[in-house]
């Protein structure tokens, strides 16, 4: 969401052109419009899909291409009726539909017109071809019939003239009586059949008719430019915010430690702490790497020792991490200063937001960082409550601190995500950021020394360090022994 609110005009604006320039670039298209006309198969027998003695399934689906453009005697008849029209005609196709006596006739047009037109044609020519071959079947079979007809008469004929003149008497006349009679019959049934298919030839329909004619189409059915413009709009969109969203994810983190991460950043990249072995992370370049202590001794040099200096260290998008926040504040008292190191109290950083127990007494860390730095360091035990944090109270326990030493070191949580960290850094006289290499995103470091500069805090940089941040020492169990800030 935040990504979103960020980059929100911007994700807007890419929609928007998106779906300008697809609705434009679509409308220019040319248009095709389809229109549909209906047969129907009168004839069981001419459905397609229908045999004897087997069952048509309902649940099935299946099609079979009566005709298509691809037909020669179709695109003759297409390019008789329409003329010069024919080439506007994309597509044409006849379709039987198992288990329904009806065909459906599609056709695809430059015009609404046009697509009608041919609809009705290519309807009519598949009705009319099918009576022409129905028509051919039984005129065939009349010219069959007529041709035995006249073989017949020839035949009657020949009978009738032996039998002329020949006596009653005589033996054969029986017998070619007999051929006569069945040669008249048979010639009488010929011609009569003839006579049928000749008539049926004439008044036949092959078993289909014109069920509906075409429609008109109102709309083409392609282009779409506003469907196209809003799903492609919207895939832009998705496209964008992943890029945007994986630019901001997989890229713009600390990994190198250059002079680009420190412009990326708004601030000074300070180095990039080695890891626990010692080793720097891969990617860091030359002269990047640098050591708490390295740091610390910079601090001094910068600030100096005249007058006492807080300095405030904060994550960038969590808490400071506490080994590196003591690690600095005994670096400055290796260094001669005498140092005491605060934490703030009241800041959990664990994946239940349970508070944070300290493992070893602040007591005994104080007396542990004393005979290490020669008495020079000394640990607040209760730290700072960050939660009931006011300016007043700042500048109260900023003046009681600043009386026992000439360094307060200072880890609180990063100001994006706590207020009263800003508080803190406007009273400082320094602040130095702790990002995680790899992990911590370049723009949340820009984001929160932004914040730190509007307040008037003086940012010095940021330290990448290797690992992840743990909790800080802000989560103490408070104790009444050692130093308090009251």
């Amino acid at each position: 969401m935040r990504l979103l609110r960020r980059r929100g005009l911007l994700l807007l604006g890419i929609f928007a052109i998106a779906f300008a320039l697809i609705y434009a670039g679509s409308s220019q298209l040319p248009k095709r419009y389809s229109s549909v006309a209906w047969i129907k198969v009168k004839d069981p027998s001419q459905n397609l899909f229908i045999k004897s003695g087997i069952t048509v399934d309902l649940t099935k689906e299946q099609r079979a291409a009566i005709l298509t453009l691809e037909s020669p005697r179709l695109r003759a008849a297409l390019q008789k009726s329409v003329g010069a029209k024919f080439n506007d005609i994309q597509d044409v196709s006849a379709t039987g539909l198992e288990a329904s006596p009806l065909i459906r006739v599609d056709t695809t047009a430059s015009t609404p017109e046009l697509a009608e037109k041919t609809a009705n044609i290519v309807a009519q020519f598949a009705v009319g071809d099918r009576t022409t071959k129905a028509q051919k079947v039984l005129l065939t079979a009349a010219g069959v019939q007529q041709k035995s007809a006249d073989e017949l008469v020839s035949k009657v004929t020949d009978l009738s003239r032996q039998l002329q003149g020949m006596p009653t008497t005589n033996a054969a006349y029986a017998q070619l009586s007999a051929r006569l009679d069945s040669a008249t019959a048979a010639l009488r049934d010929a011609s009569t059949q003839a006579d049928t298919s000749r008539t049926q030839a004439g008044v036949v329909d092959g078993g289909m008719a014109i069920y509906e004619d075409a429609t008109l189409p109102v709309d083409p059915d392609f282009p779409k430019p506003l469907s196209w413009s809003i799903i492609g709009g919207l895939a832009l969109l998705l496209i964008s915010i992943a890029v945007v969203y994986g630019r901001e994810e997989l890229a713009g983190r600390f990994r190198s430690g250059d002079a680009s991460e420190s412009r990326r950043a708004g601030t000074r990249v300070l180095g990039v702490v080695p890891t626990a072995n010692g080793s720097i992370p891969r990617g860091v370049v030359t002269g990047a790497a640098t050591t708490i202590d390295e740091v610390g001794l910079q601090l001094v040099h910068l600030l100096g020792r005249g007058k006492p200096n807080v300095v405030v260290l904060c994550g960038v998008d969590g808490p400071a991490p506490e080994g590196a926040a003591r690690h600095l504040a005994q670096a400055i008292a290796e260094s001669g200063a005498r140092v005491v190191y605060a934490g703030c109290r009241g800041v959990a950083y664990s994946a239940d937001d349970d508070a944070f127990e300290a493992p070893v007494p602040r007591a005994r860390l104080s007396v542990v960082h004393e005979q290490q730095t020669g008495g020079r360091m000394r640990v607040l035990d209760d730290g700072i409550s960050i939660g009931e944090l006011t300016v007043a109270r700042a500048r109260t326990i900023m003046r009681r601190l600043t009386e026992q030493c000439e360094y307060v070191v200072i880890a609180a949580p990063s100001p994006t995500i706590e207020p009263a960290t800003l508080v803190l850094a406007e009273l400082a006289d320094a602040t130095v950021m702790v990002a995680e290499h790899g992990v911590t995103k370049l723009r949340d470091a820009e984001r929160a020394a932004t914040r730190l500069r509007r307040v008037g805090g003086a940012v010095l940089g940021v330290i990448v360090d290797p690992a992840r941040p743990g909790p800080i020492s802000a989560t103490f169990v408070p104790r009444t022994a050692g130093a308090t800030a009251g």
